[in-house]
């Protein structure tokens, strides 16, 4: 019977960057002149920027870091807010339609350092009931 030996090996296993990950996002229906809040860091993950610490370390530590996620979008009517410093980080799109435009394809564009995602949802606007206007008369001499 031959020798027998043991050696400790040492693997690396170097990190690949995974795109950010957003679940579907519903059909959106909004009335105008009326904002209307998607809480987009309900449905993204991005595994690089996940932080495994306890959610209550000293000092606390978010569970999610978002300096790094970067969100774009194609809307003239939806303004991406990201708040770092609330517990947990939230990124949000605030949608305020100013006309009832009726329907739009909106583009949702989420960047890591490097990888992208991008999601298309629609947006359909009902019109509310604004008030006439009446543009001034000028006086006429009869």
């Amino acid at each position: 019977m031959g020798a027998i030996g043991l050696a400790a090996v040492t693997i690396t296993v170097d990190p690949v960057n995974d795109p950010p990950e957003v679940q579907k996002i519903e059909d959106q229906l909004v009335t105008e002149d009326e904002e209307t809040i998607l809480y987009l860091s309900e449905i993204l993950f991005d595994q690089e920027s996940w932080n495994p610490l306890p959610k209550f370390a000293d000092p606390p530590t978010p569970i999610y870091q978002i300096n790094n996620i970067h969100v774009a979008t194609d809307s003239d009517y939806i303004t991406v807010v990201k708040d770092s410093e609330a517990y947990p980080p939230t990124i949000n799109l605030h949608m305020l339609y100013t006309e009832a435009i009726g329907t739009e394809y909106v583009n949702i564009t989420v960047k890591d350092n490097l990888a992208t995602t991008t999601v298309e949802f629609i947006v359909n606007v009902s019109g509310e009931n604004d008030p006439p206007v009446l543009d001034e008369i000028p006086n006429i001499r009869i």
